[in-house]
């Protein structure tokens, strides 16, 4: 075969002037690849060498440092979103401290008020983080606190964990309060002997159905009556009203609940509740008159209380199994008025007066015939959780660790939880 001249490039760069260091075998001076010649077919054969490349070393290098960048920035924006999130997770923790000790975090989890023998206490779950050394001692805990004398009067650890999830609820039907921690144990709270214990066992021995014991424990919704949705270890799920020992499904729960007067018991007793009867829509009402309404309370099983009060509710009474409306006040302004508190005797409302960015949060204690005993004027930023009554004093806990006293002629006090 006849050769033709042909210019000898370097097949990786294109370098024209590549070095020979051996027959038909050249290396290229500037990318370092070596190649040879095959005259048959003028192949060229390639050796890729960078043994001896100058000029390559610094791109590899760059390369190396730009992988090591962006693996530290990777790390360094991995650490700095846990750290954010650390950050927002314990600024939205609750910092409601009642006492402290070296190495020791104490918190509030809920906080009510009670009465024991006619003293006013309080009794709250605290959550308590110790020092590593001491965790012996961290958990959730009940205390029993003597407010008016600054004493604890009992605690108790109910869980292991600080942080539990937690329940509350009073049953109207045996007037007590209770609590479901964790979803899985339900506590009942004494408050004559100061003291709180686990009633779940005695609920699963209540029925043979529930002797597998709990998965899940749940209040029924607060206007459906005084009972627990129980679904057993087994994945059975039932309703259950300790006051009445009955166990229901869901089917026949919710029959009894939404039929009105035909599934009321037959020695249903008379029960008085007050709700403010809102004469405009429920957004911009402004104009309300507080109404005592008498129904057919079905003893603690199921029921359907009303818990506001309409023209829509007003014609459908029946099914709410309600006997008697009739007004307390006559129409007042007031702006997100209140029921808080009621007996046979008397009533606490909260409101405001106005609209207006000042305009103070009103509590005010009236007969039940309507007449005001007193009114007493809080912040604006206060709100009225939960109210007891003693033989001449009414306590007020406002927002979550302030009470007031107040006494008959309006005269309040003030105790600080600290």
């Amino acid at each position: 075969m006849a050769k033709q001249i042909k210019v000898i490039k370097c097949p990786h760069c294109g370098n024209t002037k590549p070095q020979s260091i051996g027959t038909d075998h050249y290396r290229c001076d500037k990318c370092g690849t070596e190649f040879f010649l095959d005259n048959d077919d003028i192949n060229i054969n390639v050796k890729h060498s960078y043994q001896n490349n100058e000029s390559h070393r610094p791109i590899q290098r760059k390369t190396i440092a730009f992988i090591i960048i962006g693996v530290f920035s990777f790390l360094f924006f991995v650490f700095m979103l846990q750290l954010c999130t650390s950050t927002v997770k314990q600024i939205t923790k609750p910092r409601k401290v009642y006492a402290t000790a070296v190495n020791e975090i104490k918190e509030w989890v809920d906080i009510q008020l009670l009465t024991t023998q006619d003293t006013p206490i309080v009794f709250f779950l605290q959550s308590r983080n110790k020092h590593q050394a001491d965790k012996d001692n961290e958990g959730l805990y009940a205390v029993f606190y003597d407010f008016v004398n600054d004493k604890i009067i009992s605690e108790k650890r109910v869980s292991e964990n600080n942080y539990s999830q937690i329940e509350h609820r009073f049953f109207y039907s045996d007037g007590k309060h209770y609590y479901i921690i964790d979803n899985r144990s339900l506590w009942e709270v004494d408050a004559v002997k100061c003291e709180i214990k686990d009633v779940s066992s005695a609920i699963s021995q209540a029925k043979p159905a529930l002797n597998s014991g709990f998965s899940t424990i749940r209040f029924v919704e607060s206007q459906k009556g005084d009972g627990l949705i129980l679904t057993t270890n087994l994945g059975k799920a039932f309703y259950y009203f300790p006051t009445i020992d009955q166990l229901y499904t869901y089917n026949a729960f919710n029959h009894i609940s939404s039929q009105g007067m035909d599934f009321v018991a037959e020695d249903a007793k008379l029960r008085t509740i007050y709700l403010f009867h809102n004469k405009e829509s429920k957004a911009s009402s402004n104009v309300a008159q507080l109404m005592q309404i008498t129904y057919k309370y079905n003893n603690g099983g199921p029921e359907n209380q009303m818990t506001q009060l309409t023209d829509w509710y007003v014609k459908n009474k029946a099914a709410y199994r309600v006997v008697s409306i009739e007004p307390v006040t006559e129409d007042r302004i007031s702006f997100f008025p209140e029921v808080v508190y009621s007996d046979s005797t008397e009533i606490v409302i909260t409101y405001r007066p106005t609209l207006a960015k000042e305009a103070p949060q009103e509590v005010e204690l009236l007969t039940t015939q309507g007449s005001t005993v007193w009114r007493v004027s809080f912040p604006k930023e206060m709100k009225c959780k939960s109210v007891i009554k003693t033989d001449s004093t009414y306590y007020l806990q406002m927002n979550e660790d302030l009470i007031f006293a107040v006494q008959r002629d309006g005269n309040k006090k003030e105790y600080k939880l600290q």
